[in-house]
């Protein structure tokens, strides 16, 4: 844990998910463990994962960088050529 690394408990999450997505609110929290620094992995019943920043920041920054994260990339071939060896 870095000393500016924020605490995210499931609480807080449970409060949360109830309150943004309430169809959600009757399915079981879980902490998904993992020795990152950046996010929080938190499962949200069976099927579903949510994030959550560790590091402080703009709210508003933050959900951006979360939301530009989860967007596919405009030009599919840049993203294919870093999981392909050899293309470049």
């Amino acid at each position: 844990m870095r000393d500016d690394q924020a605490a995210v408990s499931l609480e807080t999450v449970r409060t949360l998910v109830d309150e943004q997505f309430p169809q959600w609110k009757d399915l079981p929290l879980a902490s998904v463990a993992h020795g990152g620094t950046v996010n929080a992995i938190m499962r949200v019943g069976d099927r579903l994962t949510d994030r959550f920043p560790l590091q402080p920041g703009d709210a508003g920054s933050l959900r951006r960088g979360l939301e530009s994260e989860a967007r596919p990339p405009r030009e599919p071939t840049a993203a294919l050529r870093l999981l392909l060896p050899g293309r470049a």
